[in-house]
Parts: structure tokens; sequence; C-alpha cells
């Protein structure tokens, strides 16, 4: 009788407990921007607090407040601060700033980050893949999706060997709006 009960006891109590700390455990949460850029922040606040933000020209060319050199793990990239109209962020974006034959380089960023993004936010929210109509370059996107934020990562890669240096792979953190009513 008393094994039966305290068989009850463990039932009722320490079971749940255990799957609640697993359910808590399996819940990333909302970055609601990316490390200390938050969301609406305006550029002086971003460069408060990063101070080594300075204009930097992104993957096209194109000049903006960023960070050169920025380490996620061992690889270097370029990071870009997007502003919306009003001067609030509204994205970050990472190119890696690897030297290499860029198929190579492509390759390794896209299994670093999605290695390190995984454990981060656990499985991505969405996986898609998609081909141009001439079979010429495939992409592949996951995403994780939050309330506020959203994480893409963008890997494409060509079939044709002698394309190979259009390999590419870019992360952006982009802020979720919320949807206007109709």
């Amino acid at each position: 009788m008393k094994q039966r009960a305290a068989l009850l006891w463990v039932a009722i109590t320490v079971f749940p407990a255990m799957l609640l700390a697993q359910t808590h455990q399996n819940v990333s949460v909302d970055p609601g921007g990316w490390t200390k850029a938050k969301w609406g922040m305006k550029e002086k606040q971003i460069k408060a607090v990063f101070p080594q933000a300075t204009q930097v020209k992104d993957a096209n060319g194109d000049v903006s407040l960023g960070i050169s050199g920025y380490r996620i793990d061992p690889i270097k990239y370029t990071a870009t601060f997007g502003f919306d109209e009003g001067g609030g962020l509204t994205s970050v974006a990472f190119d890696p700033e690897e030297e290499g034959p860029r198929h190579a380089v492509a390759e390794w960023v896209k299994m670093n980050l999605l290695e390190g993004l995984t454990d981060k936010y656990r499985k991505p929210t969405q996986v898609t893949d998609d081909k141009d109509e001439d079979g010429f370059s495939s992409t592949r996107t996951w995403q994780w999706l939050f309330p506020r934020t959203r994480i893409t990562l963008t890997w494409v890669t060509h079939a044709d060997p002698d394309a190979k240096h259009l390999d590419r792979t870019y992360l952006i953190y982009s802020q979720v709006r919320p949807r206007s009513g109709l």
C-alpha cells in the first residue's frame, strides 16, 4: 500500500514538474532585435551600445551604419543596421568577410550559422527550397519566427561549376511589424 501511495505521489508531483521544466527548455525567447540592438532604437543609441559601429559598405556596395570584422564563432562578418523612415532599427544583416572560394565559404558559413542558430533558438520554424526556372541556382532559406523578430538564414548555390563564384550565404534579423486591421 505504501509503495502504491509513493508511486501515486511521484506521478502527481514529480512527473508534471519534469514536463513543465522540459517545456520551458524548448521555448526560445523572442530576441526583440539582435544582441544589444533592439527594434526601434535610433542610430545614436546603436552607436552607444556598439561604439565600433561606423559607415561600412554592405554586400551590394551600399554604405550604411555597421560593424566590420564582427566575429560569430570563428567567422568574420560585416554587420549592417537597417532603419525605417522614422530612424528606428528594423533589421541587422550579416555578410561574411572570409577569403577563399565563394562556394566553400558559403557552405562553411551556412553550416556554422545553422548550427549556432539551432543551438540557440531550436529547430527553424520554416525551411523553404527554391530553384530558378532554368536550374541555374538553388536557394534554401531557414527561418525562425517570433512575435517581434524574424531570423532568416539564406544559402544560394549554383549547379554550374563556372557559377560557383556566385554562391552566397547571408543572415538577416528583421523586425516583424504588427499587421494593420482591414
